[in-house]
């Protein structure tokens, strides 16, 4: 309202860096940036390569000055937090980056291959951010797509063809896979030494919400909240300060929800949103 115009096509992920919300803009080709409090348009950064085609922005992360924005082209743009100019680009040598995560300086990108199905990527690239320079490239399960940092470890949840179970993945901080296990979720979160997470059935449509200590993956799950009647397709999992944030896309058309719950599973409250909604952050 304040810009009298849209974000543009997709919306698909954002980050908070000082006073400005860095919001990546798939369809649209581009990262909006708004000032955090009165949400007016500060810049517009173009998200095309040489021939000025879209790259596919995907995802984003901070670190040191910088936003890293993985795109489906196979690279990782650096953009900076200070002039919103564009200080690099660096390939992936993996398909479809999506997923990312920072841990001791290096960024964890997940390489999905999701556009060239079934034909799925099955890497996780390490790119060392002081350098900006591709280390090299981690093999896991097929489809990898959301990467996570708790601790010392990287996280990684590949989907494989849908049909069958997803695989978490475990990587130490010498970057190399210590565990893989076979596990129903769809989307997670640390807190507490718990991974709390959501598992939603497509076959079945029907869901569960659950967490696992870290550190026993191999345990059975443990349900943090009976199923909510009016939360239909859990879609997105966050925990800011002690409670859990999970959006609902209800049917990806109609307007969406977010339902807010305690650790002990009490449903706090619930609001309305605009269709799909796919990302939560704190505004600092």
């Amino acid at each position: 309202k304040v810009n009298n115009q849209g974000l543009g096509e997709t919306a698909n992920d954002m980050v908070c860096v000082g006073n400005d919300l860095f919001i990546v803009v798939s369809g649209s080709a581009s990262v909006m940036v708004v000032d955090k409090t009165t949400c007016k348009l500060k810049k517009m950064i173009n998200i095309v390569n040489s021939a000025n085609v879209n790259r596919q922005p995907r995802h984003i992360t901070y670190y040191n000055n910088a936003v890293y924005v993985s795109c489906f082209d196979g690279n990782i743009v650096k953009i900076s937090t200070e002039d919103y100019s564009i200080k690099g680009v660096v390939e992936t040598g993996g398909r479809n980056p999506d997923g990312m995560a920072v841990m001791n300086g290096m960024l964890y990108v997940t390489n999905s291959g999701g556009l060239s199905y079934p034909n799925y990527d099955n890497t996780v690239s390490v790119i060392d951010l002081s350098s900006f320079s591709f280390v090299k490239k981690i093999t896991v399960s097929s489809n990898p797509t959301i990467v996570k940092t708790y601790n010392d470890k990287v996280y990684v949840l590949s989907f494989g063809d849908y049909s069958t179970t997803p695989v978490l993945t475990r990587i130490s901080s010498n970057n190399e896979v210590i565990d893989s296990i076979s596990k129903n979720i769809t989307d997670f979160d640390f807190y507490e030494d718990k991974i709390y997470y959501f598992y939603h059935n497509y076959t079945t449509n029907t869901y569960s919400l659950n967490y696992i200590n870290v550190n026993n993956l191999n345990a059975s799950p443990t349900r943090f909240t009976q199923n909510i009647s009016s939360l239909i397709l859990p879609y997105h999992i966050n925990i800011i300060d002690g409670i859990i944030y999970v959006t609902d896309a209800k049917n990806y058309t109609t307007s969406g929800q977010v339902f807010a719950f305690s650790t002990s599973g009490s449903l706090l409250y619930s609001f309305q949103t605009s269709v799909n909604p796919s990302k939560i952050i704190k505004i600092q």
